[in-house]
């Protein structure tokens, strides 16, 4: 993914939230690395994906067997 993707991605993402979910930091005194990491609410916002992607796993897992599929 290009960088520029990514931040468009970053900055729709923090946008849409209560609270910003990734937080853009710049390394060294002359600002020579960027980067960025999640805040508490992103890595709270991936544990809930997560969840809800394993509840709709076994839901479709169920209802496959129901059809025997």
């Amino acid at each position: 993914m290009a960088d520029k993707q990514a931040l468009h991605l970053i900055q729709s993402m923090n946008e849409k939230a209560s609270v910003p979910l990734v937080e853009k930091i710049i390394d060294g005194e002359e600002g020579e690395g960027e980067g960025a990491i999640l805040t508490s609410e992103g890595e709270n916002m991936i544990k809930l994906f997560e969840g809800l992607e394993k509840e709709i796993q076994e839901f479709l897992d169920n209802k496959s067997a129901m059809l025997k599929i």
